[in-house]
């Protein structure tokens, strides 16, 4: 536990600084006025979404880094990091495609108006950071596979506070308004890759760009794919879910829209503590498997679990205590803090089950289990829970308390389903 515990906290860290980049721009953009923060709210997740469908291959660099590094194989790992580089390379040349058919995917989601407007806006220039936005997370897996993990702090930590200061520049004192919050974001995603890269080439104690994209070969981009395909369409297929949510909410209206933006902007934040502690816990479950350690792999895989689910406990008696201070940093309107009200209790239980879910979908990935993640959100997710919302707005014209009541059910099937697949999974034979 101590060992997880002082692997994890340089990743909480990290990792809250990290995310910190969108709650900094949700609360910006939140005091322009309700329109603005329903349009940032969406387009976030939005952007979230697009990213993760690419994420989790990059994820899984960390499984191959940490691997490589338990058997003592350090270049292998670096293998590794350049395989994911390359996918990342790639990636962003399909989401700066996408930016030419943004507008008319936007407008074919029945969002109102002026909100799409806004969302338009925010997500074109956003999607232009992709590719610091996946190459960081190529390298952040690289150095929490090889114990680095505070090289990932620093980065983070840096263009945060850049990304502070962008934002206040460009959304007050130049007056640019949601446009200058994605441009904040953007600059500052490509800047933590330059950060990455500079500590990279320290570490390896040399500079060879040329020597080191040579590392790059077509069957170690296949192995990459293979595990990390199944586990990235999972993840994307976790935050289409959040967006699809979203999307519905807003067919009740754009105060609930904005209630449900501040709570899934907590739902980002709280969410990375459970992102660092399964991070660690993908890279310790990893390197024993490297080893052959098959039970000290399962042993730091279920004690993640607890510990995440204490954490995040912790989180939710926050939240539901002062819920209205908390909602009244992201909004001041007295109809939005009324709506997150009403929805603080549900969102909280619905935010510890989310904690455990992810920690345990960690674990699998770092004992090579990815595929059975996508087939359980494609059953759970697509199969059940998105057409009985879909119902329940729709047709029933259902409350906002029952849309986030049926994603409490929904979390809570998914956190119990992962946690008892790794529980009971053999791990005596590597698979992928």
């Amino acid at each position: 536990m101590l060992n997880l515990i002082k692997y994890s906290i340089p990743l909480i860290l990290a990792y809250s600084s990290d995310m910190l980049m969108s709650t900094v721009d949700t609360v910006f953009v939140g005091k322009l006025g309700m329109v603005e923060m329903a349009a940032i709210g969406f387009s976030s997740i939005f952007v979230w979404a697009l990213y993760n469908l690419f994420k989790g291959i990059l994820i899984c660099v960390g499984t191959f880094v940490s691997t490589c590094h338990g058997k003592k194989d350090l270049t292998g790992a670096r293998v590794a990091l350049w395989n994911g580089l390359f996918v990342a390379f790639i990636a962003s040349c399909l989401i700066f495609a996408f930016r030419y058919i943004l507008p008319f995917v936007l407008r074919n989601l029945n969002l109102p108006h002026d909100v799409w407007t806004c969302a338009n806006s925010y997500i074109d220039i956003r999607l232009l950071g992709a590719v610091g936005f996946l190459s960081s997370v190529a390298f952040a897996s690289y150095f929490r596979g090889i114990n680095k993990p505070k090289y990932i702090l620093y980065a983070s930590i840096f263009s945060n506070i850049l990304n502070i200061i962008l934002d206040y520049l460009l959304i007050y004192t130049f007056q640019y308004g949601i446009t200058g919050a994605a441009v904040a974001t953007a600059i500052s995603q490509v800047v933590s890759l330059i950060i990455y890269t500079s500590l990279y080439f320290n570490e390896i104690g040399k500079f060879s760009f040329v020597h080191e994209v040579r590392l790059i070969s077509k069957e170690n981009v296949r192995q990459l794919l293979v595990l990390g395909v199944p586990y990235s369409l999972k993840i994307f297929a976790e935050v289409f879910i959040y967006l699809a949510f979203t999307t519905m909410i807003g067919w009740i209206g754009s105060v609930e829209l904005a209630a449900t933006a501040v709570m899934n902007q907590i739902f980002v934040f709280v969410g990375a503590c459970a992102h660092a502690i399964g991070g660690a816990t993908q890279v310790l479950v990893g390197q024993n498997v490297g080893k052959n350690d098959m039970a000290e792999a399962k042993s730091y895989g279920l004690l993640a679990i607890l510990l995440n689910a204490m954490v995040t406990v912790i989180f939710a008696s926050i939240l539901i205590i002062f819920n209205k201070y908390i909602c009244f940093i992201f909004n001041e309107q007295p109809e939005v803090i009324s709506s997150f009200s009403m929805i603080v209790v549900i969102g909280s239980i619905a935010l510890c089950f989310d904690g455990v879910h992810m920690v345990a979908g960690c674990a699998l990935a770092g004992s090579y289990d990815t595929k059975f993640q996508f087939n359980l959100i494609i059953m759970v997710g697509y199969v059940l829970f998105l057409p009985i919302t879909y119902l329940s707005i729709s047709v029933y014209h259902n409350s906002l308390v029952m849309s986030w009541l049926l994603l409490a059910i929904f979390m809570f099937i998914m956190a119990t389903i992962l946690s008892v697949r790794f529980k009971v999974r053999r791990m005596n034979v590597i698979q992928g």
